[in-house]
């Protein structure tokens, strides 16, 4: 949903009290026109939303020697969500655009702080099926974790 501008407050609205209200007026029509203009499309994941993203572009060979995926986890709070933000899926040597895919992750925190992506699948089909990644292709996933 976008949020609708909004009608600015105006000094000529308080005759009475022009001496005070003229500052605090520039203030907050400017933070009406910050928010809205932030999340109306300015809204950013690392900057706005505490979190991190990490990109991985792999070739898919096998499971024992493809995965896990692992990174360090560095924010203070431990992890509570990871999603797969966007993924796709080629063939290694095509210089053609990555064809998107819908995947799914199994992740972990282990003792060394670390996160570890153990399992990727992909939904495939119409009804929707569970399948492994295709051995050989390439794939470019980019995760979002928040804690």
């Amino acid at each position: 949903m976008r949020i609708p501008s909004t009608q600015k407050v105006r000094i000529e609205d308080f005759p009475d009290q022009k001496e005070w209200i003229t500052p605090l007026v520039s203030v907050v029509n400017k933070f009406i026109n910050d928010v809205i203009a932030s999340v109306n499309g300015g809204i950013e994941f690392e900057k706005n939303v505490l979190g991190v993203e990490k990109d991985f572009d792999f070739v898919y060979i096998s499971h024992t020697l493809s995965l896990p995926l692992v990174f360090k986890w560095t924010l203070a709070l431990p992890p509570k969500s990871l999603v797969i933000a966007s993924s796709g899926e080629n063939v290694p040597t095509s210089n053609r655009d990555f064809s998107p895919i819908i995947a799914l992750a199994s992740w972990s925190l282990n003792p060394a702080n670390e996160i570890s992506i153990s399992d990727i699948v992909k939904l495939t089909g119409s009804p929707a099926a569970v399948s492994a990644l295709t051995a050989g292709n390439r794939y470019k996933i980019k995760v979002r974790i928040t804690p």
